[in-house]
């Protein structure tokens, strides 16, 4: 069964590769190319790989620590969310240091696998661009996130009774 903090971790997967599906898909509209779903996915695919190593090296930070038992990926998955989503470094899937790395692997792997796979350009300005969208779609929706926890907690703490006054 599913329990809370293994929906937060994927929908910080989701939220992730749904950044960079609008990163493609504010590209194509820009430069007039098609906005068909395959048109975006196609150039969003680079960066999804890119996207998926940033989170595979989030959630399974020391390869050799797992044991390779058939559901060993599972296992530490699950391991990762039953922990408050933080891996053995103290990364959660909201944090900073979890954004900075799915964010750069995003970018590095995803501009190697453009230029080598899909055989797409990678000029200076692009990568500068694509850096810097990528980072405030990825760091702000965790921004938004924070913001939003925060505010929920002060809500939800109960007034100070008069024995506290």
């Amino acid at each position: 069964m599913t329990d809370r903090r293994e929906l937060r971790a994927l929908a910080a997967v989701a939220l992730d590769a749904a950044a960079i599906v609008l990163f493609a898909l504010a590209g194509r509209r820009e430069h007039e190319g098609g906005t068909t779903v395959a048109n975006v996915l196609g150039v969003a695919a680079p960066f999804l790989l890119g996207g998926a190593a940033g989170w595979t090296f989030v959630a399974f930070p020391g390869h050799n620590t797992c044991s390779l038992r058939s559901d060993w990926p599972l296992a530490r998955w699950r391991s990762l969310t039953r922990t408050g989503g933080r891996d053995p470094r103290g990364r959660a899937p909201a944090s900073w240091s979890t954004a900075f790395i799915v964010w750069s692997a995003t970018l590095v792997v995803g501009m190697l696998a453009r230029r080598l796979a899909w055989d797409r350009g990678t000029a200076l300005s692009f990568i500068v661009v694509a850096a810097l969208v990528l980072g405030i779609l990825m760091f702000g929706w965790r921004g938004i996130y924070v913001f939003a926890a925060r505010r929920q907690q002060v809500r939800s703490s109960a007034p100070p009774s008069k024995a506290d006054r």
